[in-house]
């Protein structure tokens, strides 16, 4: 993460064509770009995203929402699901059938060491 006023003039111009200002720049999950995948991205917009942040469709889709929006078949095809499921999940809280993992809502530093390497493995 890099903060709004770390930004150059040029990364902060690309950041509000995808809708951000400073305010929501600076905090996650206040933006509807954050929920789109990189293949729901128009072509101009993966162009912005990579020349601008370096963005590709690995990262952008890990950093930018962390697989929030696949489907748990689609996790185990990239085999996220392993991270996930060391973090509490399972297919039924990924499609809320369940209640989602206590990790859901707890700090970094209180996970366990497995499950801190876990939620780096989705790029928290």
């Amino acid at each position: 993460f890099t903060a709004w006023n770390a930004l150059t003039s040029s990364q902060q111009s690309a950041a509000t064509q995808f809708g951000y200002n400073e305010c929501s720049w600076n905090v996650p999950y206040t933006n509807d770009i954050e929920d789109v995948t990189w293949a729901g991205l128009s072509s101009s917009e993966q162009a912005l995203a990579t020349s601008s942040f370096g963005f590709d469709a690995d990262t952008w889709d890990c950093w930018q929402n962390h697989y929030g929006t696949y489907s748990w078949a689609e996790l185990q095809t990239i085999g996220k699901d392993v991270c996930y499921m060391e973090l509490g999940w399972s297919e039924l809280s990924w499609s809320s059938l369940l209640p989602g993992p206590d990790t859901d809502t707890m700090l970094f530093s209180e996970l366990t060491a497995s499950q801190q390497a876990a939620a780096e493995c989705v790029c928290f």
